[in-house]
């Protein structure tokens, strides 16, 4: 077990005592050192806030998981409206707890409304979803459990002004993309999403599809994280497709943007 790993169980032993703050920031610090590539999109996506975010805004954060990013959220924008969904029940009354201002939903973001197995992956939840994923590494426990699934645009407000989004769903990007038609296309909101080969492999989803649907049907551009905030041009479709895959320089988190 890594050392990242020892300190994510501690923190969860200290979970609701004065010391779990202490312990977040310490698992932060080796899960930085551990995934630095995780570590380098969680600070640009921060920035991307920084940079589009008023105190104001209304932000929307679909996998809301530990919290990290909705702490930034709070931090950047703390008279804004805020919407976490978090299918897992453990994360999702974690999240009410910590952020009793936010708007907490424990339900898988989809493109449909209903019920479905998802796969807890419970060593490692990051690795948890609607699929069960290839890149798992053996050895951890995975349960199968019944979730509930809901379109976005069936949870937000339809005339609350959305500003930003992000969805870090372990693959089923699409199917949430999908299902936030309405969102998308009257606000334009930017969205941090991810959309990575292992992923792609476990729902059947291509570059081509997500490029279609986000610029195609949406009319919106998508770029590298660090390109946007070097104000870059965006890519190509064939750009797009190139980035993703497993080489050296391939990306996992990307931004749609107007």
């Amino acid at each position: 077990m890594s050392a990242s790993d020892w300190v994510r169980r501690v923190e969860r032993l200290l979970e609701g005592t004065r010391l779990e703050p202490l312990a977040r920031r310490v698992y932060r610090k080796m899960y930085s050192i551990a995934r630095p590539h995780s570590a380098q999109y969680h600070r640009q996506t921060v920035e991307v806030m920084a940079r589009v975010l008023t105190p104001a805004s209304t932000c929307v954060l679909v996998g809301a998981h530990r919290g990290s990013l909705l702490e930034e959220i709070v931090r950047l924008a703390p008279k804004g409206r805020h919407f976490a969904y978090e299918p897992l029940p453990h994360l999702a009354a974690r999240l009410a707890r910590r952020f009793p201002g936010v708007s907490v939903d424990q339900v898988a973001v989809s493109d449909r409304s209903g019920e479905s197995r998802f796969y807890h992956v419970v060593d490692h939840p990051g690795y948890s979803g609607l699929r069960r994923l290839g890149s798992i590494p053996s050895g951890l426990t995975v349960r199968d459990i019944v979730v509930r699934t809901e379109p976005l645009d069936d949870l937000l407000p339809a005339d609350l002004p959305i500003a930003f989004m992000q969805v870090g769903v372990g693959g089923a990007q699409l199917q949430v993309l999908e299902g936030a038609q309405h969102t998308i296309e009257r606000w334009k909101p930017p969205i941090v999403f991810e959309h990575g080969m292992s992923a792609m492999l476990a729902y059947g989803t291509s570059s081509a599809m997500v490029w279609d649907l986000l610029v195609g049907r949406y009319g919106l551009r998508i770029s590298r994280l660090g390109d946007w905030l070097a104000r870059k041009r965006p890519l190509t479709s064939a750009e797009f497709e190139a980035s993703v895959g497993f080489h050296p320089e391939a990306e996992s988190s990307f931004l749609a943007h107007p």
